[in-house]
């Protein structure tokens, strides 16, 4: 019986279908990699960081008090493909980050390295493009905070030309796979290619 496999996700599903143990073998070879990025990111919450800003919940209870247990906790991984985004496209494996004080700490200043400008007077406070503090330099010291506590850095390693978003840069995560230097995204790649050629060894 011939087997076509056009990418990882169609490799997962025909090895959980007709070898199951190959499926278990791929599992614990990317986790075992995925593993030591998460520690490091983990290691990158401060145990206390208390700015002015970010000393508990506000009255509606929409800003996360910052809790670092739970917030370590909130990052894992995955070892089986994530859904299709909007492009098409979905990864083999994946790395999140799952509380919303985490996501604050992880990506807050990307956007807007030296906070949001003030709003103007008048502005409605349910316009999220502006800061409604009333410290006009909340948003600069609040970032600046988080700078000093852990820097952002670009997770995307790709070399060469083409551009790199924002959306790859963070202090916890994108820092840990920014310095592990791509290793561990070719070291799943790798495992990929060795569940392949296992099970056309196999299938035929």
């Amino acid at each position: 019986m011939a087997t076509t496999l056009k990418g990882a996700s169609q490799l997962r599903t025909a090895l959980r279908k007709f070898e199951p143990d190959l499926a278990k073998e791929l599992q614990d070879e990317m986790a075992a990699f995925l593993k030591p990025i998460v520690k490091k990111a983990r290691g990158y919450v401060p145990s206390e960081f208390t700015p002015s800003n970010w000393r508990g919940e506000t009255k509606t209870g929409k800003w996360p008090i910052y809790n670092a247990t739970l917030m370590r906790r909130g990052i894992g991984y995955k070892t089986t493909p994530t859904k299709p985004n909007r492009r098409g496209f979905s990864y083999a494996a994946s790395i999140a980050n799952k509380t919303a004080s985490g996501a604050i700490f992880e990506t807050a200043g990307r956007k807007n390295p030296g906070g949001m400008q003030k709003a103007p007077k008048g502005t409605p406070r349910t316009n999220k493009n502006f800061s409604h503090s009333n410290n006009p330099l909340a948003g600069s010291q609040f970032i600046s905070a988080l700078d000093n506590a852990s820097p952002l850095k670009q997770g995307n390693t790709r070399t060469g030309s083409g551009r790199r978003g924002r959306y790859m840069v963070g202090r916890l995560i994108y820092r840990a796979w920014a310095e592990d230097g791509g290793k561990t995204n070719a070291a799943v790649i790798k495992a990929i290619e060795g569940a392949a050629a296992k099970f056309r060894a196999r299938v035929g």
